[in-house]
């Protein structure tokens, strides 16, 4: 966990006990992701430190108890695969009668696909699933690789968002989706550049609208209109990142009203504006 992600981390993020830590010597990343496995002696800790990636972390033996924002929120559970959201302050406090081994994937946010983020995002931090056989499988994949070469990158990188997605996976299977929010997200992701992207969605789950609507809110933590706001923004992210189309364009192809609109919920959703937000990630 101690491993930097990109090479313009700047290492005053990370607050530890360098005393207390055994480095392990498995570790394997490429620009966007990191794969790592390390041990803390007893009493070691981690942080506080400001997360600036999606991140993935499975407590192998020992425990740990966790902090974030300043409030001590669970002990984290031998055998859970926890997941943590970029902009928390964490802080980790690990067992301080034994060693605590851990491994964890941690990846860029641009890195993963829009609709991926956007589902993590509808989870709460330290949200845990116990992981599935294909999660163990591309972790042993990942580190099979070895000491990667710059030609390995991309591998690992896939491997990272096939982890992420596959932890998605797990967590839907834990807590069984309603089908009617299912079809109506589902409309909502293949049309969300159509006008009336909204009212069709509701016509797809086939429910009345306040119900739709209260239904919507208790799965995914947001209201139907919201949801579909921060969906079209996050296609509208992806689209900087990935394509020379103005943003004007990109504002109307994701079905926003005006590129002021655009660049509005863009601030909000990721507190800089579209082009510094392209500038970034061109550069990067």
């Amino acid at each position: 966990m101690m491993v930097c992600y990109c090479s313009n981390m700047n290492m005053q993020d990370i607050a530890y006990d360098g005393e207390r830590i055994q480095w392990a010597n498995r570790s394997i990343r490429s620009p966007e992701a990191t794969f790592g496995q390390i041990c803390y002696n007893p009493g070691g800790f981690c942080g506080p430190r400001t997360q600036r990636y999606y991140e993935l972390i499975l407590l192998q033996s020992g425990s740990c108890v966790v902090t974030l924002d300043h409030v001590t929120v669970f002990p984290s559970k031998v055998g859970g695969l926890y997941l943590f959201q970029p902009k928390h302050l964490e802080q980790f406090q690990y067992d301080a009668g034994g060693a605590s081994n851990h491994w964890w994937c941690a990846v860029h946010p641009m890195a993963l696909p829009p609709e991926t983020r956007l589902a993590l995002d509808t989870m709460p931090d330290g949200f845990a699933v116990f992981p599935s056989e294909c999660i163990n499988h591309i972790l042993a994949s990942a580190f099979s690789l070895g000491t990667a070469l710059s030609e390995s990158h991309s591998v690992i990188t896939a491997l990272a968002i096939a982890i992420f997605a596959e932890f998605i996976h797990c967590a839907q299977r834990k807590s069984v989706k309603d089908v009617q929010v299912t079809k109506a997200i589902q409309y909502m992701q293949d049309h969300l550049s159509d006008e009336d992207c909204l009212k069709k969605a509701q016509q797809v789950a086939a429910c009345a609208k306040t119900a739709f609507t209260y239904k919507f809110t208790q799965v995914t933590g947001k209201t139907p209109s919201r949801y579909l706001w921060q969906l079209r923004t996050e296609r509208g992210i992806h689209l900087l990142a990935a394509s020379g189309l103005s943003i004007s364009e990109i504002s109307y192809r994701c079905g926003f009203k005006s590129p002021y609109h655009f660049s509005r919920c863009v601030q909000q959703l990721r507190s800089v504006s579209p082009r510094a937000l392209r500038q970034a990630a061109w550069n990067d």
